[in-house]
């Protein structure tokens, strides 16, 4: 993985190992219906979902997602739309054995690769669940993925108190997919009354630029730009903050994650300026 950006070939590398661990996991727990820490899923929902989400985007690749829009709600709300496509698509699914369950994720996640082989990192894929006329590219697709693989599998392992060890290489992945999702995920209803610019620091990656201006968010915007708030962290605990596992107070307390600038307060907010993925 180079410094500045993540490759396709690493992006696909670290999703293939990472469905055959959500696989190898879910396969070995014998007890399904244990629920997740502060959530309304058990571990059948969550292996459930882990080949939904792969089994989506192949279908974007294949087809458009055409058979998905039937399960995705008719409003514009981030957190609605997901939620509801959510609960629909684990509700379709049929209740497996653990052992199939796993074999699910890893065919899903062979049949997701495979869709993409041929495909350039910047080719399109329809991602309607995300609003009507989204698309990803495939290699911020391929990113989420391995967020999904990695934080529902650290979700899955924690409740059964399980180590779930996830590396400052898989997080870079992951945020790739962060990335490409702040202008979707962005709360309007927090951001609207700020305007400001924050400059993001990953390890050995290459900082970005987030502006956020009229409840709305910009990644790397064009033209200069004088930035309020810079914020750096390790990886894994800027990955892990994002996706709403740990909070950031414990981040910094642990001293993975500071923030400086013109205006460092403005770090305390970011978090809260985007819906939880």
């Amino acid at each position: 993985m180079a410094g500045g950006s993540t490759e396709l070939s690493d992006a696909r590398a670290t999703l293939s190992a990472a469905a055959r661990r959500s696989a190898d996991l879910v396969a070995a727990i014998p007890d399904h219906d244990v629920r997740l820490a502060r959530s309304e899923w058990t571990i059948a929902d969550a292996a459930a979902h882990l080949a939904i989400g792969l089994r989506g985007f192949t279908d974007g690749v294949e087809s458009g997602a055409r058979s998905w829009l039937p399960f995705i709600p008719d409003t514009t709300r981030y957190p609605d739309r997901l939620g509801g496509l959510n609960r629909a698509t684990i509700s379709a699914e049929p209740r497996r054995p653990p052992s199939d369950a796993g074999q699910a994720i890893t065919e899903a996640a062979g049949a997701f690769l495979q869709a993409t082989s041929d495909l350039a990192p910047t080719q399109t894929i329809p991602t309607p669940w995300y609003g009507d006329g989204v698309t990803h590219t495939v290699l911020s697709a391929t990113c989420l993925l391995v967020g999904e693989q990695l934080i529902h599998g650290y979700d899955i392992a924690r409740a059964v108190r399980r180590p779930w060890p996830i590396t400052s290489a898989e997080a870079l992945v992951i945020f790739e997919g962060i990335r490409a999702m702040m202008p979707l995920a962005v709360n309007a209803e927090v951001a609207g009354d700020l305007s400001a610019t924050y400059e993001l620091h990953l390890g050995r990656k290459a900082p970005f630029v987030v502006r956020i201006s009229g409840g709305s968010a910009t990644v790397n915007p064009p033209g200069r730009t004088r930035i309020d708030c810079h914020i750096a962290g390790t990886p894994k605990a800027l990955v892990m903050v994002g996706y709403g596992r740990i909070s950031q107070w414990r981040a910094i307390g642990t001293g993975r994650l500071l923030a400086w600038g013109r205006k460092p307060w403005l770090g305390f907010r970011f978090v809260s300026l985007f819906f939880n993925p």
